[in-house]
């Protein structure tokens, strides 16, 4: 009786994002072939374009991790700008999921302020990242977090810097019954 009250339970579950007619295919590829950021992009940018023309597809996005790969999967930590190592030491490690500008069209996670990622949003551009509600609210409190600026470890030099450019809404996607804290990053920004 409880493992069908649960089954049910975890079924009625709003996740936060549509499931209904989406699809999560899984390419491999050849690393030896595709080394290096630039010759992934290049074999990306050839990909998308045949599979955005296959018959029935109405939106499609890179995404990094698949949905409930477990909550340490693809987690950092990240820097505040203008907060004290005190602080950045505090600071829990959130998921970090690396998506196409059309990601949060195509998985229907509404922005709640500001903007999602744009074709702009690329290699050479000023670094961005939209930051899921739980951790706009967890790092920030009631301060608007657009325009802030954070810092992920692997970021490094003066370009290592990423401005909030929005809140996006809560999704459950690394575990089914928790919500998943999350900043997004442009794929282009971070491969």
């Amino acid at each position: 009786g409880l493992l069908a009250r649960s089954l049910v339970k975890l079924q009625g579950l709003d996740l936060g994002y549509a499931t209904e007619h989406l699809s999560i295919v899984q390419l491999a590829i050849p690393f030896a072939k595709y080394a290096g950021q630039e010759r992934l992009l290049t074999l990306y940018d050839r990909v998308i374009p045949q599979i955005r023309a296959v018959p029935g597809v109405t939106g499609l996005t890179p995404i990094l991790i698949t949905p409930f790969s477990g909550a340490n999967v693809w987690a950092a930590k990240f820097t505040i700008e203008g907060r004290g190592e005190l602080e950045d030491r505090a600071t829990p490690s959130v998921s970090l999921e690396s998506v196409g500008p059309e990601y949060f069209r195509t998985f229907e996670v509404p922005i709640l302020q500001g903007r999602g990622f744009t074709d702009a949003d690329r290699e050479g551009a000023p670094r961005v990242a939209v930051v899921s509600e739980a951790v706009a609210h967890r790092f920030w409190g009631t301060e608007d977090p657009i325009g802030k600026r954070i810092r992920l470890s692997r970021d490094t030099g003066a370009n290592g810097w990423r401005t909030v450019v929005g809140v996006s809404g809560d999704i459950h996607y690394r575990e089914l019954r928790e919500l998943t804290p999350t900043v997004y990053l442009p794929y282009r920004q971070f491969f």
